[in-house]
């Protein structure tokens, strides 16, 4: 068993971070329903407040978790000592501790005009203003988890850093239900509980990075001149960061002010499905960061080419086709997920619409990747750059017109133009000829999974009877992915051949 392990470790790698990241998602899905019950739509609005908050303020992290998982490997690969190393980490930690404190404490200080911000219907501006505390409390404690997570992966150890993940979530999400069935707790209630559950596993996690970083037990302290070894491609980063959060957070904001916070349930519904696109489309991130970092600084230019040719297929040929199925049974999966009849009607058709868009965000997500590890930000930051300007009045008027479809038509457009730019820089400005070839193949990839898709959604409506929608969906599920992975055998021969420890 070590001896297939050690052999397969980068499968192991790559595979619990892919578990993990869909464990998390069908948690979501389970408690959803649950949360919406007990709190009421209006109510968990307010957890999308949370995370639309969370979003907008996770630019001013620099963009930490990428920053680390590339730094620590270029580091090591220029032969920079343990303890210079550490003490780089620990002064970084620091500041980051001390800026999502205070970051934390505005959004409380802020809490009357982000309270005003909110277009609430039943909710008191005093209780929402209450909840936007606690959401300060919960973000300032999010800046610490996501420096923790850069490091693990930039030490290669995504197995620890899937791991944490993994039982944090499952305290999260599950923790607080057995106070919503006993003492009938309300959204402010919730908010507390997520704080103390975030600061136990935040300290934890610290106790738990510092384990495998300070292996030779050498010494290091603060030192703020020793920042200067990242300062370069931490301000890189954050400017990529802050153009992601405000580009990818437009459509809620708009939305939470123009129109009733009920609609930001309905539209987080469908997000929050798409979410899973997005988890299987960064499933190789973490593990390909800092090894395309340490391949590109290595100067092994050919090495890097194979492994991102072979990864652009294979990221495509899992998102696509989980991303049709859904597509084509949005409304069946929505009625079987929540069982609202207005929740599902509102949703599916906003779902339809995010699919497209999510699913072109995520055929970037390796690309992403490479440009982020060779340093190649000045395209991203372009694209958004351009995006922001030109599609903030776009998405204004869209949404005063078509409501939430305007804002899935507006991120239709723009991630369209993202995916369109960004392969066009690799072909074009890095020369990397052999994507025209991977894009040949993926769009035949497409067209056998509409052909595939499109007969089973027949069959489906062929053979519904009564209120047998569950075991249908189930049965369709089951059909539709063993038949695709009968027919893409070979990548998944492929896909474990990659994934071999010398990979």
């Amino acid at each position: 068993m070590t001896r297939f392990f050690t052999q397969y470790k980068t499968l192991f790698a790559v595979g619990s971070n892919t578990a993990v990241q869909v464990l998390v998602m069908v948690f979501n899905f389970i408690s959803f329903p649950i949360y919406l019950h007990y709190l009421g739509e209006e109510s968990y609005g307010l957890v999308g407040v949370y995370a639309t908050l969370l979003a907008a303020t996770s630019f001013l992290n620099f963009n930490i978790g990428n920053v680390m998982a590339r730094e620590i490997p270029r580091m090591k690969s220029v032969g920079m000592k343990e303890e210079n190393i550490n003490t780089v980490v620990f002064t970084t930690e620091v500041l980051f501790w001390l800026f999502g404190g205070l970051i934390g404490l505005l959004i409380g200080l802020f809490s009357m005009p982000i309270s005003e911000w909110v277009n609430e219907e039943s909710l008191s501006k005093s209780l929402i203003q209450e909840c936007i505390w606690l959401m300060g409390g919960v973000i300032a404690l999010n800046w610490p988890l996501q420096l923790y997570a850069g490091i693990f992966n930039g030490l290669n150890r995504q197995l620890d850093a899937a791991s944490f993940y993994l039982i944090y979530n499952i305290f999260r999400i599950f923790g607080v239900i057995p106070f919503f069935y006993w003492y009938h707790i309300d959204i402010r209630i919730y908010f507390l509980i997520q704080f103390y559950i975030s600061l136990f596993f935040m300290i934890i996690q610290r106790i738990w990075v510092w384990y495998y970083l300070n292996v030779l037990k050498e010494k290091y302290k603060f030192n703020l001149s020793k920042i200067k070894e990242i300062t370069g491609f931490l301000w890189q980063m954050s400017l990529v960061g802050v153009l992601t959060v405000i580009v990818s957070q437009l459509d809620k904001l708009f939305i939470t002010s123009l129109l009733p916070l009920s609609n930001l349930t309905y539209y987080t519904t469908a997000t929050l499905i798409c979410s899973g696109i997005v988890i299987m489309g960064s499933t190789f991130n973490t593990y390909l960061l800092p090894n395309f970092t340490k391949l590109h600084f290595d100067k092994e230019g050919g090495k890097l080419n194979t492994v991102l040719q072979e990864f652009l297929y294979l990221s495509s040929a899992i998102v696509i086709p989980v991303a049709f199925f859904i597509y084509l049974f949005s409304y069946e999966i929505l009625w079987v997920w929540t069982r609202n009849e207005l929740v599902t009607n509102v949703s599916s058709e906003v779902l339809k619409l995010l699919l497209i868009s999510t699913t072109c965000l995520s055929l970037m997500n390796i690309p992403y990747t490479l440009l982020t590890a060779t340093g190649n930000t000045k395209v991203i930051v372009l694209q958004y750059l351009g995006i922001f300007i030109l599609g903030s009045p776009v998405l204004y008027v869209l949404i005063q017109k078509y409501q939430l479809a305007g804002a899935a038509y507006f991120g239709i457009g723009s991630n369209v133009i993202y995916l369109f730019v960004g392969y066009w820089f690799l072909i074009y400005k890095m020369n990397l000829t052999f994507v025209k070839e991977v894009w040949i193949k993926i769009l035949q990839l497409g067209f056998k999974i509409g052909v595939l898709g499109s007969l089973v959604k027949m069959f489906f409506l062929f053979v519904q009877k009564g209120n047998h929608d569950f075991i249908m969906l189930i049965s369709c599920v089951i059909v539709y992915f063993i038949l695709y992975v009968m027919m893409q055998k070979k990548i998944i021969l492929s896909f474990v051949k990659l994934l071999r420890s010398e990979t």
